[in-house]
């Protein structure tokens, strides 16, 4: 899996996308795709926990998709995706 950088405010972090996936699909997502994540401040303090403990975070977040111009905001799937991340140093 490839590994990625993000970098927040004099930090640089060390992220692998996705250590692992879970999917419900309920539909067939034809049409333009929304993935809709509300899980910001979360995200945000897993960042500042490997901040402050060095040590790798992994945190799963839930992401809705839904398909708004055949199913307006009903969810097409939803997924559990868990983020690791740790700074890098």
């Amino acid at each position: 899996m490839k590994t990625v950088a993000l970098v927040f405010p004099n930090q640089l972090f060390e992220i692998t996308p996705f250590k692992d996936l879970k999917c419900d699909f309920y539909k067939r997502s034809e049409g333009n795709v929304h993935f809709i994540c509300n899980e910001g401040k979360a995200i945000e303090s897993a960042v500042e926990q490997t901040i402050q403990s060095g040590e790798r975070v992994n945190l799963p977040v839930s992401v809705i998709a839904t398909v708004p111009d055949k199913f307006g905001n009903e969810p097409v799937a939803k997924f559990t995706i868990t983020l690791s991340m740790k700074e890098k140093v």
